[in-house]
């Protein structure tokens, strides 16, 4: 959450400053790997070496949504990065924020757009499925899903009965959903019980 606030912050800041969002990725990508070469000796407080480099993906983002608006995914290109993309998980190429392991540096932040950019066109065409429009309710709540995930006593508790990182994940997957079950249906409750006070 401190990651995301400060990207917020640093994104939103850049575009006023230089009243144009084209080429603050310049700017952007230069902090960016600064801070994945400086983190690897210091984490700087509020985790800001990570919101420079989370202000990017903000970044990165905008222009994925401006080259899909204007069609500029063809077949050819869509299938150069989902073989990137599928090469790097195979070579277990991958980013992970939360202990600042960028291997081969930005390679794995590239490899991060570019699943980013696989998942997004998997969701578009998945949207078009009624069965798996049913899901749109996780997006509705992702914050929600967020505290459960963080509040869900993993790494407290029950994450040593856990021998496996499938296993965990599949598990806590269910339980998180399980919970997320509850929550709505607390709030439903809530809503119905006090509706006459509106």
């Amino acid at each position: 959450m401190f990651a995301f606030f400060w990207a917020k912050i640093i994104y939103d800041s850049l575009q006023v400053l230089l009243h144009s969002n084209k080429y603050n990725g310049f700017v952007l990508g230069i902090l960016a790997y600064a801070s994945i070469i400086f983190s690897k000796y210091y984490w700087l407080p509020q985790a800001l070496d990570v919101a420079v480099v989370a202000a990017f993906f903000m970044w990165c983002g905008w222009c994925i949504k401006n080259f899909d608006e204007k069609n500029k995914f063809n077949i050819s290109l869509s299938l150069c990065i989902t073989f990137f993309w599928i090469m790097c998980v195979l070579a277990k190429i991958h980013i992970e924020l939360a202990t600042r392991s960028y291997p081969l540096q930005f390679v794995s932040v590239i490899e991060a757009i570019a699943g980013s950019i696989v998942i997004i066109y998997l969701s578009k065409k998945c949207e078009k499925l009624n069965l798996l429009s049913k899901l749109a309710i996780l997006g509705q709540h992702t914050l929600a899903i967020l505290c459960i995930h963080h509040l869900d006593l993993y790494w407290i508790w029950w994450s040593r009965f856990m021998n496996s990182n499938i296993t965990a994940a599949i598990v806590r997957l269910f339980i998180d959903m399980f919970l997320l079950v509850i929550v709505l249906w607390i709030k439903k409750v809530y809503k119905n019980t006090f509706k006459w006070n509106y």
